[in-house]
């Protein structure tokens, strides 16, 4: 979750291609992507199944999202670190799931 175009889709990207892929032009994401991607649980003969939700960040789509953001087991919060107002978003973002 995040502010638009701090990096939320390629940071998604990166990791579903293991750092073969980046994004080099900005693309708007619109609504929801759904990445899956088995991930092995270091130390064991065990893996995990990730289900990672790339959400568009403007606040345009965000009446569609509001269910995706309900009780995640996990939450990433992404900015800019050229852009001090998307850190400070961040709060707006996370409260957003708290309520």
């Amino acid at each position: 979750m995040g502010d638009p175009a701090v990096g939320k889709t390629a940071l998604v990207q990166m990791f579903r291609s293991d750092g073969t892929h980046f994004q080099k032009n900005y693309t708007l994401t619109t609504g929801v992507d759904l990445v899956v991607k088995t991930v092995p649980v270091l130390d064991t003969n065990d893996s995990v199944e990730l289900f990672i939700f790339d959400s568009a960040g403007k606040e345009l789509f965000s009446e569609m999202l509001d269910k995706l953001w309900e009780n995640p087991n996990v939450l990433c919060l992404v900015y800019d670190v050229t852009n001090e107002q998307s850190f400070i978003s961040c709060t707006k973002w996370l409260e957003k799931v708290r309520s």
